[in-house]
């Protein structure tokens, strides 16, 4: 991740998106609720992970578009974020003050996160595909140091099968950062494992463009099915035996 680079887009991040997510027909402000809907629901499901408010990270964080819902399907929880922009990590402190989450800038260097505290979720939402493949395992030996043991990395990330988001990727996101590069779900979970993480199998959303609403219903059904906009891929940090 370069931070100069996110810190000259950062307070045209909003049109930004929405220009990429347009043919959706949804607003971003709808599409960050769905991931932390689906966040939590994927959670409520994890048999290894009942806590009922656990301490988040938001890796990546960008602007803090996620986080007031992060709030709000975890009440109760601590919230910390983290990003390279300077610039990002203002405008996410100023337009999120009312949501109690703590912000804070890191390096790419890959120096210590400044919060001392170990994480039982850390969240990295459309984060990777930012980073270089050769900086992939300093990324999650970085988080891995601020994951509890048995605690869960959560990634999402775009679907590179889908005609739509090959298209929005190739012309539209790398203007912003020629150095993005989709991953695949298998490569991503090979890298996890490698990392020392349990990764779990992918699982899609967002399926359907908002002229097709009335199907939304439909997709919590259809998370094993390839064809959503995102994936996501839960990795568990093993636990010391």
């Amino acid at each position: 991740m370069a931070g100069p680079a996110f810190d000259e887009t950062a307070h045209d991040y909003d049109e930004i998106h929405q220009k990429l997510v347009k043919s959706s027909g949804f607003p971003v402000r709808y599409l960050n609720e769905q991931k932390a809907r689906e966040l939590h629901r994927a959670l409520s499901g994890h048999s290894a992970f009942p806590l009922p408010a656990p301490a988040i990270l938001d890796y990546g964080c960008g602007v803090g578009n996620i986080d007031p819902f992060l709030r709000k399907y975890f009440p109760g929880s601590r919230i910390c974020a983290v990003d390279v922009s300077e610039e990002s990590i203002a405008i996410a402190k100023s337009k999120h003050e009312a949501f109690d989450i703590s912000y804070a800038v890191i390096d790419a260097a890959g120096n210590d996160l400044p919060f001392g505290d170990s994480f039982d979720l850390v969240l990295a939402c459309g984060v990777l595909h930012h980073i270089p493949r050769e900086g992939l395992p300093q990324a999650f030996s970085r988080i891995k140091a601020h994951l509890k043991p048995g605690g869960l990395l959560f990634i999402f990330e775009h679907n590179p099968y889908h005609p739509a988001i090959q298209w929005m990727f190739k012309n539209q996101e790398i203007k912003y950062d020629p150095r993005a590069a989709m991953l695949k779900p298998r490569y991503l979970r090979e890298q996890l494992a490698k990392a020392g993480y349990i990764p779990a199998r992918a699982r899609y959303a967002l399926f359907f463009p908002r002229f097709l609403s009335a199907l939304l219903p439909l997709e919590k059904h259809m998370t094993g099915i390839p064809l959503g906009a995102q994936y996501y891929v839960t990795a568990e940090n093993a636990k010391i035996q």
